[in-house]
C-alpha cells in the first residue's frame, strides 16, 4: 500500500551537500508515469528504461524489475566518473529474488572485474559493495543480504582513498559494514544500470530512489536521509 501524506511525500530533508544525481520516481518531473525516460533531478540528465521495467504508483513511485532483462540504464555521466564518491538506493527485493544479482551496476558482465567500476549486488547470501580498477577489485565489503519483501535504505560510499575504514554500507541509518581499499586507481569506463546489467544476474525487485553524491557522506548524513522518507515506505 502506498504512503500518502505530507511527510511520506517530502524530501526537502535530504542532504543536498554534493548532491549530484537524485532519480526519484515518485517526482513526475523525474517521471511522468509513461513512456522509457527518466530524468535526474538535479542535473536533468537521462537514463533509459529497457525491457519492460514497469512503473508503479505504489509509495508514490517505483519501479518494478523481472529478474529477466529489466533495467534501467542512466548512461556515463561525467560527474560520476570520480571518488569519491556515495551511492544512495531505496530497493525492495522480490520474495522470488535470488540474492545473487546486481541492484545498482556501474559495469556490463558482472564475472569479470575488467567490466565493472562498481557494483552493488547480491552473492547468493551477503550483500556486496565492490570497486574495480579495471584488473582486479580494490574494494569489496559484504554483509548478510538482508530480509526480501521489505523495503532498505542503502548508502555505498568510498572516499578514494586506502585509509583505514574509507569503504562503508550503511542499511537502513546504521552502519552496516566497513573496509580499506588495497589501490586508488579505479575504472571509469562503463553504464550505470539500475536492475542489472548481465544476462542470468538481473535483479528481481523494487527501486524507488537513486542519489549519487560527489563526497563521503557522514553518519548523520546517512541517518537524515534515511529518516526523510523512511514513512513513505513503512518505515518508522
Amino acid at each position: 500500500m502506498s504512503k500518502i501524506g505530507p511527510i511520506a511525500q517530502s524530501d526537502t530533508s535530504i542532504i543536498t551537500d554534493g548532491l549530484i544525481y537524485n532519480m526519484d520516481f515518485s517526482k513526475f518531473s523525474c517521471f511522468p508515469r509513461t513512456g522509457t525516460t527518466s530524468t535526474d533531478l538535479e542535473g536533468s540528465l537521462t537514463g533509459t528504461v529497457n525491457n519492460g521495467a514497469s512503473f508503479s504508483t505504489d509509495f508514490l513511485g517505483i519501479f518494478n524489475f523481472d529478474g529477466v532483462d529489466d533495467q534501467i540504464d542512466y548512461g556515463k555521466p561525467a560527474i560520476l566518473e570520480t571518488y569519491p564518491l556515495s551511492i544512495e538506493v531505496w530497493f525492495f527485493a522480490d520474495g522470488t529474488d535470488t540474492k545473487n544479482d546486481g541492484i545498482i551496476t556501474k559495469g556490463t558482465t558482472r564475472g569479470s572485474s575488467s567490466q565493472r567500476s562498481w557494483d552493488i549486488f547480491g552473492n547468493g547470501t551477503n550483500l556486496i559493495f565492490m570497486v574495480s580498477n579495471g584488473s582486479s577489485n580494490i574494494v569489496v565489503i559484504q554483509n548478510t543480504y538482508p530480509a526480501l519483501e521489505q523495503w532498505h535504505h542503502l548508502v555505498c560510499l568510498w572516499d578514494g582513498t586506502t585509509n583505514s575504514n574509507g569503504a562503508k554500507m550503511y542499511l537502513n541509518g546504521s552502519l552496516f559494514v566497513e573496509g580499506t581499499a588495497s589501490a586508488t586507481n579505479f575504472a571509469t569506463a562503463h553504464n550505470i544500470f539500475a536492475g542489472g546489467s548481465r544476462s542470468g544476474f538481473f535483479w528481481d525487485g523494487k527501486i524507488a530512489v537513486t542519489r549519487f553524491y560527489n563526497k563521503v557522506l557522514s553518519a548523520e548524513e546517512v541517518a537524515i536521509n534515511y529518516n526523510a522518507l523512511k514513512e513513505r515506505f513503512g518505515l518508522w
